[in-house]
């Protein structure tokens, strides 16, 4: 035991992991030794299925329950499930309860009566007390919406004779005036016991309730509700829906190093032992793999600062959750905002930062996290001006393309920039085919390039090839239209350069199959196989291919980058459909997509 101890001496060793894999009784002893603030950031950093077995060690663990922040409480539960989150729950305290209720009982402006009816249920589960300081404490008007929903309430009136009235009041009464028509069993099974502890605990209060009950309208009552439910959330970082609108609003990276101007006399926090750094809740380490943003935050040394950086961050998630009018009930959907958020921040430190770590801490420790957010999805809104630009600008040349025009993943990666709020194509980077928030600089530069290259195509084709209608068909570059017809933009080029290479000219032509077999016969290279066995292209063509463009042209220096990916993409198809056809007396130009042929 004491050598186990000395493991743990200065507290920052320990892990949840580690206590958890120690005998119970050694891992109990040692817990409690911990101070209440170790056992807080010890639970917070622990998986949620974890935390539970972590509270149930401590000697008082009441005290360590309600010292944990409302939101991590909530989403404990939600992740170990209400039916087995039983000793946290029956431990809530009322403002812990009623953030979860809240929270979970809402679907956006409307109570949930199923969720309500299942919340009731487990405070059924817990103390008495408990249950009595929520529904003495809590909205009088979400109680009386919850009873009008669960059962219809009527009173005995004096002049009424009971025996007159028998077959017409309901069966269920508690006091021989009020009596009560339940919606159905399950909300019998629930009312009554609360209806009880009501009465006997507070019948003025009951008769208050009852009347308000039987006479309130529920539309006038849920919009109370929501109002008072409105003020609450926001004091959680859930503002109302304009408000959080406004996290979206462009911020350039010149507004970030004019707020550090202004707080450069302030003196930096003094640097801790390594061995102090402080422990993050386990939403921030749980992304695998992780970011740039989780090194800077594992080396924070101030641990009030790193702290705040957290809190911060969460209420921006709920901001961001409440302007993407996401439900906040389910823990994927928190995930996601919480992600969006780390991603945005993650763009903002390795930009602002230079991806230097002690640069990055000093923009945590100096800049609010929704500065951060706005810099680094600012980053994204850039793109996305460009894209319209560059849209705009083939209005302007009257050129009608296809939603597949460029290829893929860079028709994906530029539909990806037009949406409402700017999304990556994850295909640019890996095989996926999904569209996800921007995480990181990288992200931007890809999505970037990818804008440069269809630049680059379109200068090629509309202006350097100067390509006319019924090739460039009349008609905007981003409405739906009649695309089978509509060439795309590898063929256009190849088209051209097969002229160019046949004959020295630069005319759009559709080729013939005698003239395809003419240029694969000049362009692959009979002595050299590629990887699948085919034959391979001659190693002069991208070279001699980029100098014909760059002296006939004048292309530009910083064109030709971007320039030299779209035609090695057309170069790698070129070879793999081609590449066994080389040589072959006949092709079937049915299977060649690369080109134009004529009919």
């Amino acid at each position: 035991m004491k050598e186990i101890k000395n493991q743990f001496v200065t507290g920052r060793a320990v892990t949840p992991e580690r206590l958890l894999a120690l005998e119970a009784q050694q891992a109990q002893a040692l817990f409690n030794e911990l101070p209440l603030e170790e056992k807080i950031g010890l639970v917070l950093s622990a998986p949620w299925t974890q935390r539970q077995k972590l509270i149930v060690l401590a000697v008082n663990p009441e005290e360590l329950v309600q010292a944990l922040p409302e939101d991590e409480i909530y989403w404990t539960v939600k992740e170990i499930g209400p039916d087995d989150a039983l000793p946290i729950i029956s431990r809530l305290s009322f403002d812990q309860l009623q953030y979860i209720i809240d929270v979970d009982c809402w679907n956006k402006d409307l109570i949930d009566m199923a969720a309500v009816t299942q919340w009731l249920r487990m405070m059924l589960r817990c103390r008495e007390e408990n249950v009595l300081e929520w529904v003495t404490r809590t909205d009088e008007g979400f109680l009386n919406f919850a009873f009008k929903k669960l059962f219809t309430v009527f009173r005995l009136s004096d002049d009424i004779d009971l025996a007159e009235a028998s077959d017409l009041m309901p069966t269920w009464t508690i006091d021989g005036m009020y009596y009560f028509k339940f919606t159905d069993d399950e909300a019998r099974m629930v009312s009554i016991p609360f209806l009880h502890l009501l009465y006997k605990t507070d019948s003025t209060y009951f008769y208050y309730l009852m009347e308000n009950t039987r006479w309130v309208s529920a539309i006038e009552l849920e919009e109370d509700v929501l109002r008072v439910r409105q003020w609450r959330m926001a004091e959680q970082g859930f503002p109302e829906q304009d408000e959080a609108g406004s996290i979206y609003q462009y911020l350039s990276a010149d507004e970030i190093q004019a707020l550090l101007d202004r707080n450069e006399k302030d003196a930096r926090a003094a640097a801790e032992s390594p061995s102090l750094l402080p422990r993050l809740r386990y939403r921030f380490t749980m992304r695998k793999p992780p970011l740039f943003v989780h090194a800077v935050l594992q080396n924070m040394a101030d641990m009030q600062s790193a702290e705040n950086v957290q809190r911060e961050i969460i209420s921006l998630t709920n901001r961001v959750m409440i302007a993407d009018c996401e439900a906040v009930r389910e823990a994927a959907d928190k995930e996601k905002a919480f992600n969006k958020v780390l991603g945005y921040i993650n763009i903002s430190l390795e930009l602002l930062g230079n991806r230097d770590t002690e640069t990055a801490v000093r923009l945590m420790e100096k800049v609010p996290m929704h500065f951060l957010f706005r810099a680094g999805y600012s980053r994204a809104l850039y793109l996305k001006k460009n894209a319209k630009l560059f849209y705009a600008e083939l209005r302007r040349k009257r050129a009608l393309l296809p939603t597949d025009f460029f290829a893929s993943p860079w028709d994906e990666t530029i539909a990806g920039l037009l949406m409402n709020r700017p999304l990556f194509f994850a295909g640019a980077i890996d095989s996926s085919s999904s569209f996800r928030e921007f995480e990181t600089a990288d992200d931007i530069q890809t999505a970037e390039n990818v804008l440069d290259i269809a630049k680059a195509i379109t200068l090629v084709l509309f202006d350097c090839f100067n390509l006319k209608e019924p090739e460039a068909s009349a008609g905007s570059a981003t409405e739906a239209a009649e695309e089978r017809d509509l060439p795309r933009a590898q063929q256009l080029f190849m088209t051209v350069l097969a002229r160019h290479i046949l004959y020295g000219t630069t005319e759009l032509a559709p080729l013939t199959a005698k003239e395809l077999a003419m240029f694969l016969g000049t362009v692959f290279s009979a002595g050299q196989k590629n990887g699948a066995g085919s034959a391979a292209l001659n190693s002069n063509l991208l070279p001699d291919t980029l100098n014909w463009l760059r002296e006939q042209y004048r292309i530009t220096e910083s064109t030709l980058p971007p320039l030299r990916a779209f035609v090695q993409h057309c170069f790698d198809v070129l070879e793999e459909e081609c590449g066994a056809l080389a040589g072959a007396r006949e092709i079937d130009t049915r299977y060649v997509s690369v080109f134009l042929f004529s009919n």
